[in-house]
């Protein structure tokens, strides 16, 4: 007996060759100790069983003793145990809780009546593979034994014997086609169609062929698969314009998933033999004012590619107009090389062949006329309308034109009526003119809008006409205005305004109001005389004053923080007797308050002084006369 030596394990070649007649396919040293055996036919009759012993024998570790002692076990089947409608042609695959390796013992898949069915076996990794010779019988009921000891794990360890049970599908009804599309003997069928058929349930791929044919035999490349229930076949290539083809689906070449042959199928159809026509073009025949920067788009009823003609857009004197052209789907888009020029009429030629559909059917010649826009924009509307009067001092000018503009090099003023440039800022979005002015307009003033030939344009390059539009801001509050005795824009009057509400920390003009009120109150004395004798700042001047001169004081100082104020007149009685009176009222949040500061016994908006529910009142004043 010879010996060599192959990675520290001594092995021994037998002389007696019946021992090894495995029908391994490829060996391997594993762990240095073991030899896996890959691929096994199995029966058990046969007599390529290698004896436990003479194994033993064979393989002699030199070094190394696994110390591994659990055996091998089934963590899955499939089909699995005691499954049924299995099909027939169905792969059996048993998956081991760790990698194995042929053993001694025998696998076995036999008939509930004992037949064995003949199989091939293979491993790979912890999967067995079990693959019957020949496809299963319907309806019938098997069993998968795999026996102690046929299988071990990479150290040996014998699988203990296992047994699973499933029963073939009693389905013998071949699948059939339900649809298919194009459909049987259909024409003008796209030249890129993809092939449809749907069968009467789920299939799966057989062992004959499918073809795609010409109706002379010729053979056309194809790709098909199945997802389901339908089989799906793509030419490798565009069909070819007004030829018939056969779909041929031979016998066997798809099965149900019983493995039930589909019967041998034909189909017919004719590819596309009619040419592509026009839908729309845009812009429409014949269109007027045709934007200048217009891109030309034409629709065809069928998805187009490039032909050997072509295309051309040209004026109405034959002058070529250069330009660039493309096709996505259906739409070719043709794009001038620059803007077209005002009130031309141009002519769309799209030239015999120069598109085909995807069958490669040309397009009859096709002509589009259109005239670039000569119409120059007009002013639709303005906003505030043309002599508005009340216009809010902080408006925002809007002037919509009746078509898209843009800026030109003309420009833009806005003017007060003594021919003061107001500064502005302008804008445009689409149609509309947007002007702003840079800061609050003054009350009372009729302003001039005046937009200039040229300043704008529409999108073709037409002039915009010279317009003009006149408004009247708000006029100002009475109740704001500076008066003889009530100098509420003097600069010392302004200066206490400002320092009154600062040092309150008003932020409010119901706080300001307050504060200033409470001021005049505690700070200015009481004089008893008629009528105005200092005015606002000559009280303030004085410390002192009489109700006439306190009140002047008051509103003078509500005026000049933005607050409305105006003077009441009266006949009040006080404690001792009655008095023509004058206090104020302050304008806060839409209602008016009494503030009478002549007494420190008021407060804003409460007088206490005097019997208000007794009083005349002769009227209220933006300014006092005496």
């Amino acid at each position: 007996m010879a010996m060599f030596l192959l990675c520290g394990v001594a092995l021994y070649n037998l002389s007696d060759a019946s021992a090894l007649s495995l029908n391994s396919t490829n060996s391997s040293v594993v762990n240095n100790s073991s030899v896996i055996n890959t691929t096994n036919t199995s029966s058990p009759n046969t007599s390529s069983q290698l004896k436990t012993s003479q194994l033993k024998t064979n393989l002699i570790s030199s070094s190394v003793q696994s110390t591994d002692s659990v055996a091998p076990t089934v963590k899955t089947v499939d089909p699995t145990n005691n499954a049924v409608n299995v099909a027939v042609d169905k792969v059996i695959n048993v998956t081991f809780t760790e990698p194995i390796q042929a053993g001694t013992g025998w696998i076995e898949l036999v008939t509930s009546s004992g037949t064995v069915v003949p199989i091939t076996w293979s491993i790979n990794g912890t999967v067995l593979t079990v693959t019957p010779s020949s496809v299963l019988s319907k309806g019938v009921k098997y069993l998968l034994l795999i026996h102690t000891g046929s299988v071990t794990d990479l150290t040996g360890n014998n699988v203990t014997g296992y047994v699973s049970r499933f029963t073939s599908s009693t389905d013998s009804v071949a699948p059939t086609v339900k649809t298919v599309d194009p459909t049987n003997n259909a024409v003008n069928v796209a030249a890129d169609k993809v092939i449809k058929v749907t069968f009467s349930e789920s299939i799966k791929a057989g062992t004959g062929w499918i073809e795609l044919v010409t109706s002379d035999g010729t053979i056309v490349p194809t790709n098909w698969s199945i997802s389901g229930n339908v089989l799906t076949v793509t030419p490798n290539s565009t069909l070819s314009k007004g030829v018939k083809y056969l779909l041929l689906i031979h016998t066997g070449s798809v099965k149900d998933l019983a493995g039930n042959n589909v019967a041998g199928y034909v189909s017919r159809f004719t590819a596309d033999a009619t040419a592509p026509t026009v839908k729309v073009v845009d812009p429409a025949n014949n269109a007027m004012e045709v934007v200048l920067s217009k891109v030309i788009k034409v629709t065809f009823n069928e998805s187009i590619k490039a032909g050997t003609g072509w295309i051309e857009l040209v004026t109405s004197d034959g002058t070529v107009v250069p330009s660039n052209w493309s096709i996505s789907g259906n739409v070719l888009t043709v794009t001038p090389n620059s803007t077209l020029s005002k009130g031309v009429n141009y002519l769309l030629l799209v030239h015999t062949g120069s598109v085909t559909d995807l069958a490669g059917n040309n397009v009859a010649g096709y002509v589009s006329r259109f005239t670039a826009d000569a119409t120059a924009p007009t002013v639709k509307t303005v906003d505030p309308a043309n002599n508005a009067v009340n216009v809010a001092v902080d408006k925002v000018i809007k002037v919509t034109f009746s078509e898209p503009i843009q800026a030109n090099n003309g420009w833009i003023e806005l003017q007060s009526s003594n021919g003061t440039v107001i500064p502005i800022t302008w804008s445009i979005n689409g149609n509309v003119l947007t002007i702003t002015p840079n800061s609050t307009l003054s009350k009372g003033i009729k302003y001039t809008l005046l937009i200039h030939t040229g300043s704008v344009t529409d999108l073709a390059g037409n002039n915009v006409a010279g317009y003009v539009s006149r408004f009247t801001t708000v006029s100002p509050s009475p109740y704001l205005q500076a008066t003889k005795n009530c100098q509420s824009t003097n600069a010392q009057i302004i200066a206490l305004s400002k320092s009154i509400i600062a040092n309150a920390s008003a932020t409010t003009t119901y706080t300001k109001a307050v504060a200033i009120f409470n001021w005049v109150r505690d700070n200015i004395g009481y004089s008893f005389y008629s009528n105005t004798k200092y005015g606002a700042v000559g009280t303030l001047n004085a410390k002192t004053g009489n109700c006439v001169d306190t009140t002047h004081l008051l509103i003078a100082l509500e005026r000049a923080a933005g607050i409305q104020a105006r003077y009441v007149h009266g006949y009040c009685k006080f404690s001792t007797a009655w008095y023509g009176h004058v206090w104020a009222q302050v304008y806060v949040n839409g209602k008016w308050y009494a503030a009478d500061a002549v007494s420190s016994r008021n407060t804003f908006g409460v007088i206490n002084n005097w019997n208000t529910a007794t009083a005349t009142i002769y009227g209220t004043y933006a300014e006092l006369t005496f």
